[in-house]
């Protein structure tokens, strides 16, 4: 979070205060894996996107009715909630222009270039420079600065789409509430970047990926996944964003880790209420923690056929349940 007594403090978790260029931080506070500077650009942006979903969060209580009344004159906890809230707004806008600008598919820019107008109004709101908003504008420069993505970075494409939409889904939800005249337009931009983020090369990739695996095994996989939902959350994942998920843990798990600790790890290292498809943010946090290749239209397998493991786990049965490991 960034602290108001300074303006001039880098964001926690955000681009500033990244670690050297070339680095990409992994939830969690893990240790930084060696990635190109794109990938580490598109990594710091969704990490500067998240980091202002906390602040739509405390700026919507402010104008939630059932709440107890808050002061909102000028100088007031709420106002500085509110223009924190306009600015990370404003941000976002310059994060989604700096994507468009480097996106190579065409079809995928023209969808992110549609979506831009919306936030231009957000900076009418704040005429002042904001920390909140200058940690967006170091994103949106480095971006741009490090240009389009290679296809092995394709994961931090990903992760960096789905966060520009679930900044954009809070930023709706919060004009809306407090009555912006551009709340239509907000929600508007929301989705045509989500249209953009299902239809990106990394989200394709993904998909027919996940189709590939062994329904036993995407079953498993599955079940696993809505088991580390909260209940509350179950219903507003979707068949396609479970199918990303399940596919995911299987590549982790072939990978050597433990798909349950991945996902409870991805669950609670950061809120999920404000997710358009709780599963594809799941998917992308999981591919950052467990450092996943980027995708690719099959499984991992070996030429035998059976799924590569980097750090051997035991295989799965017919039934697609895992065999114990002997000693």
């Amino acid at each position: 979070m960034i602290h108001d007594a300074d303006p001039t403090t880098p964001a926690a978790g955000t681009v500033g205060g990244a670690p050297e260029k070339g680095t990409a931080r992994r939830p969690g506070g893990s240790r930084p894996a060696r990635t190109s500077r794109a990938a580490a650009a598109h990594h710091d942006a969704a990490d500067a996107l998240d980091a202002s979903l906390d602040l739509f969060r405390a700026a919507l209580r402010d104008t939630d009715p059932a709440d107890v009344p808050v002061p909102r004159g000028r100088g007031s906890a709420a106002e500085r909630r509110r223009r924190r809230a306009a600015a990370s707004a404003a941000g976002i806008q310059e994060v989604l222009e700096a994507l468009a600008e480097i996106e190579q598919r065409t079809a995928q820019r023209e969808r992110l270039k549609a979506a831009a107008p919306h936030e231009r109004a957000a900076r009418s709101q704040t005429r002042a420079a904001h920390a909140d908003q200058r940690v967006m504008r170091r994103a949106a420069r480095d971006l741009l600065l490090a240009g389009p993505i290679r296809p092995e970075d394709g994961g931090a494409l990903g992760t960096a789409l789905c966060a520009l939409v679930s900044a954009l889904v809070t930023a709706a939800r919060w004009n809306a509430a407090a009555g912006h005249r551009q709340q239509a337009a907000a929600s508007q931009a929301a989705e045509l970047a989500w249209r953009a983020y299902q239809e990106s090369s990394p989200v394709r990739q993904l998909t027919a990926a996940a189709s590939t695996l062994p329904p036993a095994v995407r079953a498993r996989h599955a079940a696993t996944a809505t088991t580390a939902l909260p209940e509350h959350l179950r219903g507003a994942v979707t068949p396609a964003g479970i199918a990303l998920l399940a596919g995911t843990l299987a590549e982790a798990e072939h990978a050597g880790h433990h798909p349950q600790s991945l996902i409870i790890r991805a669950v609670t290292s950061r809120e999920l209420d404000t997710a358009t498809d709780p599963a594809h943010v799941l998917t992308w946090r999981i591919r950052r923690l467990a450092d996943l290749p980027a995708p690719t239209r099959t499984a991992p397998r070996t030429a035998t056929g059976h799924a590569r493991r980097t750090n051997p786990a035991p295989a799965d049965d017919a039934h697609g349940r895992p065999r114990p490991s002997r000693t």
